[in-house]
């Protein structure tokens, strides 16, 4: 089984890694900010040739990438030891051809950790959790809307 590098990682060196992280490196992504808790992250991507469509649009699998890892690594922060989380589902709305400069923001709010901690407690069965994750120009339009959905799970102690 492949151990996750990320797991060895302080937090101090989780955006260096994820700023490297061949998918994200690739695709000319930068996570901008991580805050210590990993409850918000933004991250941005600029249109260079290598991440650019044939018709001169960001290319959508790049578009896709920019969201892909990041609530699934903030949640097993902030969940902690003993939890599974893992991708399920994912698709992708685009609403506007996009050019330049995008971003996206993925933030935990205090009530939805609760929400999400509660339906754990709850359930001895893995809980599924969606995030609509948009993704906006530098002129403020949402240019598309990534719907992620994470399966998400307490681990029983094996005593």
């Amino acid at each position: 089984m492949i151990k996750n590098p990320l797991t060895y990682l302080k937090k101090k060196h989780l955006l260096w890694a994820i700023n490297f992280w061949p998918p994200i490196f690739g695709a000319g992504i930068r996570v901008k900010v991580l805050r210590p808790d990993l409850t918000d992250v933004l991250v941005t991507m600029k249109q260079r040739f290598w991440n650019t469509s044939f018709v001169s649009r960001h290319f959508g699998g790049s578009l896709y990438v920019m969201t892909d890892p990041f609530y699934m690594i903030m949640l097993l922060e902030v969940l902690g030891k003993g939890h599974s989380v893992i991708d399920k589902a994912a698709s992708i709305r685009y609403l506007k051809a996009a050019r330049g400069k995008v971003s996206a923001r993925f933030k935990l709010s205090p009530n939805e950790i609760k929400k999400i901690q509660l339906k754990l407690d709850s359930s001895k069965n893995p809980i599924e959790w969606v995030f609509d994750i948009p993704i906006v120009c530098e002129k403020g339009s949402t240019v598309a809307i990534v719907s992620k959905t994470l399966s998400l799970k307490k681990m029983q102690n094996k005593n």
